[in-house]
């Protein structure tokens, strides 16, 4: 469920690629591997978001640090941006 942070006078943005959520209030809280096709376009986007930690395994996978709420966000701005994720799971 969305939720925004009012301050006087306006609303503080925050969250996984402009997405408000409880969780993103809380942390980082999980590592996710991604597999895509076009591996250098995912990282530019999702380096964007404040709210992700993503670092590179070389030209294979992206490993993502987020909260369980973030994790259908990012595959649908993936999949939005033209981008096929070929795998998504959380790492242990």
């Amino acid at each position: 469920m969305p939720l925004g942070l009012i301050t006087p006078g306006q609303q503080a943005t925050c969250g996984c690629l402009g997405m408000n959520s409880v969780g993103s209030l809380c942390g980082r809280g999980r590592a996710i591997k991604l597999r895509v096709d076009k591996l250098d376009e995912a990282h530019q986007l999702l380096a964007r978001d404040p709210m992700l930690t993503v670092s590179r395994n070389g030209a294979s996978y992206l490993y993502i640090e987020t909260s369980d709420e973030h994790i259908p966000h990012i595959n649908a701005a993936l999949v939005a941006h033209g981008i096929k994720v070929f795998e998504l799971s959380q790492t242990p």
